[in-house]
């Protein structure tokens, strides 16, 4: 079996296959090849055990640290029969090509901009034991004295819902009454001093494996923290309120009747203020041309809710659209009839037809409506990925890919008559 341990390119690294003697051991040397970063191996013998040698390789590489007097650091690291080579991480190339930053927190106080600014920094640590005081540090902003970290950990701790950190929290638990302790005594001083017991040492795979575990709940308390305490929505907040759906009509309505309908007040259709003409777009693709600029009219109202109806430039295309404010809520259903096509003979009723099959097909793959002032090139309002229910995806996609081949060969056919003219009866 062998211990084999990815690091950071270095520039004092080997470029060619080396074999190093260190404390009686031979290990081997590698350099990057293809998607590999180097590595370091050592055999683990009957003698050694993966513990040992894990610990005999982190060794090796602060003693070349210390010599070399550049940072040296390690990344992944497992065991096999050879000495195989282990794949970078690739968890930082996942981001699709449309990554989104959407909610990011603007109006924050100091206080929770340097929670923030501490939390980014400890999670760019690539040492676990690093990690947990950095996470720690946020602790201390609101709590600077030791007992009090204690025991506001210790009430915390039952609030903590992030999966990862309850699991470890109930093993902490059957082992330990003061959890809060447990954390301050050997994760936060143990890492920070190294005059007094306990100390990490830095080199031990054990105490490693115990504060990779530990951080997992420290970050969780930090993040409890950031939000509850310093009033920095995390993203599953903001999801769970998904205000972002009508957050541009607010503006709109203005706050008093905002209020009004999220008490379940009926409004006045008289009283609506005027909409200005809006864009229904396709996150993340080139608007269409039938659904922008389109005039808008109340088509009903309910309980918190007033329901839009707007219509294109050339009357050929109307879409629903639902303003619910007591479920904080933008309606459309693209598969039940809010997309309606008057067909009046012309190539823009054919191009309307063609415009609301590709919203919907768009949208039936896990698309996302946005709806845009178009005047001010405004987003008011989005939906979260829609998902279809009950429908044959594929038969549904192939039926609309169908369509769409069929209604451009109508649209081509429309604008070559009107271009040279219908034939008179007596032609």
């Amino acid at each position: 079996m062998w211990f084999v341990l990815n690091v950071e390119p270095a520039p004092f690294w080997p470029t060619r296959e080396s074999y190093v003697t260190y404390l009686g051991k031979e290990l081997v040397l590698r350099p990057a090849a293809g998607r590999s970063p180097p590595s370091v191996a050592v055999n683990c013998d009957q003698t050694m055990k993966w513990d040992r040698a894990s610990k005999l390789v982190q060794q090796f590489l602060s003693a070349l640290c210390w010599m070399e007097r550049m940072p040296l650091r390690a990344e992944k690291g497992g065991h096999a029969t050879s000495v195989l080579r282990l794949e970078k991480d690739r968890s930082a190339e996942q981001t699709g090509p449309c990554w989104h930053a959407d909610c990011l927190p603007e109006q924050l106080s100091p206080e929770a901009r340097r929670a923030l600014a501490l939390y980014r920094d400890a999670w760019g640590q690539n040492s676990s034991a690093y990690q947990l005081l950095g996470f720690f540090k946020i602790v201390n902003l609101k709590y600077t004295k030791g007992k009090e970290q204690i025991a506001w950990i210790n009430a915390t701790v039952p609030l903590i819902t992030e999966r990862s950190a309850v699991g470890r929290l109930a093993e902490l638990r059957s082992v330990t009454r003061d959890v809060g302790d447990y954390l301050y005594t050997f994760g936060r001083c143990a890492v920070a001093h190294s005059n007094r017991e306990p100390v990490v040492d830095p080199e031990d795979p054990r105490e490693a494996v115990r504060l990779e575990r530990d951080v997992v709940v420290v970050r969780a308390l930090a993040e409890f923290l950031i939000e509850n305490e310093l009033g920095v929505k995390s993203r599953a907040t903001i999801w769970h309120e998904h205000f972002y759906e009508l957050q541009g009509f607010r503006k709109i309505l203005g706050p008093q009747l905002v209020s009004e309908l999220k008490s379940g007040a009926v409004p006045d259709p008289s009283q609506l203020p005027a909409f200005p003409r809006l864009s229904l777009r396709l996150r993340d693709n080139v608007p269409l041309a039938s659904l922008e600029e389109m005039t808008v009219k109340v088509h009903g109202v309910g309980r918190g809710s007033i329901n839009l109806l707007l219509t294109s430039g050339d009357g050929t295309l109307s879409a629903l659209l639902g303003l619910d404010f007591q479920s904080e809520r933008l309606r459309h259903e693209p598969l039940e009839n809010s997309l309606v096509v008057k067909d009046d003979g012309s190539a823009g009723a054919v191009r309307s037809e063609i415009d609301s099959l590709r919203l919907i097909r768009g949208l039936v793959l896990n698309g996302q409506l946005e709806v845009w002032d178009f005047e001010r090139t405004e987003l008011l309002g989005r939906r979260n990925h829609y998902i279809a229910r009950d429908i044959d995806l594929t038969r549904t996609i192939e039926n609309i890919d169908c369509s769409l081949s069929r209604l451009k060969q109508i649209a081509e056919s429309r604008s070559d008559k009107k271009q040279t003219g219908t034939p008179s009866s007596k032609q």
